[in-house]
């Protein structure tokens, strides 16, 4: 019971971080500040957390339902 509140609050804090990096513009403006190198690598950067975050929230998606 203690394990799937605790993969409950992970998967939440996750999605939060994935709203804030990809839908606040203000933070990649900030972080870059003007370079488009720096601007390509934040997009890139953005993509790859968002995608690895939804391999962690299915995995432990998966380990929630089976116990």
């Amino acid at each position: 019971m203690v394990e799937n509140q605790h993969a409950k609050r992970v998967i939440g804090v996750l999605i939060v971080l994935d709203i804030i990096v990809v839908l606040f513009p203000t933070l990649h403006w900030s972080l870059t500040s003007g370079s488009p190198t720096m601007s390509v690598a934040y997009v890139l950067g953005s993509a790859v957390w968002v995608v690895l975050s939804l391999f962690v929230m299915a995995a432990l998606d998966k380990k929630q339902k089976e116990s």
